[in-house]
């Protein structure tokens, strides 16, 4: 009989259960609060648009559980280990820094830092609304979903917020945050990993309603969507991705053989939104020099 710290009848390639003592993150009482290891291990499927009927089955197969031992860790019923978790984020080829991190990024804003030509992108955790600082000091501004994080002076009209934290990120392992959306896998992974040569973090997705989910918890810089992704249209996510922030970098794209009102359509979000265009097959190198120039241009439009 497995002991109750056993791996709950993990299959190895001897065919036998291997007992091993787990370090447990987070706690069976409370499994999906924040801290806790189902938390983590939600937010990096959640990350990486793993659809929810399908987790069980690839937590099944990538910790090599049987699928009711699975299921329970997805649904939050049982404690994660250390080693679990590690494990889950080697199949997606991250590690448990960045797992830990990504989630901390989820309970902070996208923000530009502004000082003076200066503009980098950061996170921050900000505040209460608060009266001026005294000039020198730091304060965050918002306009709309956009946080702007400024040196005080005399002359900037608030409201103003508490800066509790504020973390620059280097480029090169954080650099700006892209979304990809695409029914096709095949088209998705190409231009994510092009992004992410070339100093992008870019998260792909499968459906509208995945990125729907993902954009509930933090927007992102830059977006390279599919005009027709499983029969609907991304004309009604444009709309509310430019209502969310009229700066941020949009692209489409679409096959070359479309044709008669589904031309129109186009033409009619890239000219009332102002997003890029590009047809089929896609060249990822002039996708990624177009979104540089978007959104270099859209951090400086957010200055004071």
């Amino acid at each position: 009989m497995a002991t109750s710290t056993s791996r709950e009848n993990k299959t190895h390639p001897a065919g036998k259960a291997k007992a091993k003592k787990a370090r447990p993150v987070g706690s069976d009482a409370a499994p999906s609060a924040p801290g806790g290891g189902a938390f983590y291990a939600q937010t990096l499927l959640d990350r990486h648009a793993v659809p929810p009927t399908e987790r069980s089955r690839l937590v099944e197969r990538v910790l090599g559980l049987n699928y009711s031992a699975a299921h329970r860790r997805v649904r939050g019923q049982v404690a994660w280990s250390i080693e679990d978790l590690e494990t889950l984020a080697g199949h997606f080829g991250e590690t448990l820094y960045e797992v830990f991190f990504a989630a901390a990024r989820m309970q902070a804003d996208s923000a530009t830092l502004v000082a003076g030509d200066l503009r980098l992108k950061c996170q921050l955790w900000p505040g209460a609304e608060t009266g001026r600082p005294p000039p020198g000091g730091l304060v965050a501004r918002r306009d709309g979903a956009q946080w702007t994080v400024l040196v005080a002076r005399d002359d900037l009209v608030g409201p103003f917020y508490e800066v509790r934290q504020l973390l620059m990120e280097p480029r090169a392992a954080y650099g700006t945050r892209v979304a990809v959306l695409d029914e096709d896998a095949a088209i998705t992974e190409l231009l994510c990993t092009h992004l992410r040569r070339v100093g992008f973090r870019a998260d792909a997705f499968g459906t509208i309603a995945a990125l729907r989910q993902a954009l509930a918890s933090q927007p992102y810089d830059g977006y390279v969507l599919d005009w027709l992704v499983h029969g609907e249209t991304v004309a009604t996510l444009v709309d509310e991705l430019r209502a969310a922030d009229s700066r941020s970098a949009v692209a489409i794209f679409a096959g070359r053989d479309e044709r008669g009102e589904a031309v129109a359509e186009i033409a009619d979000v890239v000219a009332r939104h102002e997003v890029r265009y590009f047809s089929k097959p896609l060249d990822p190198d002039l996708i990624a020099a177009v979104l540089s120039r978007l959104i270099a241009a859209s951090s400086r439009a957010s200055g004071p």
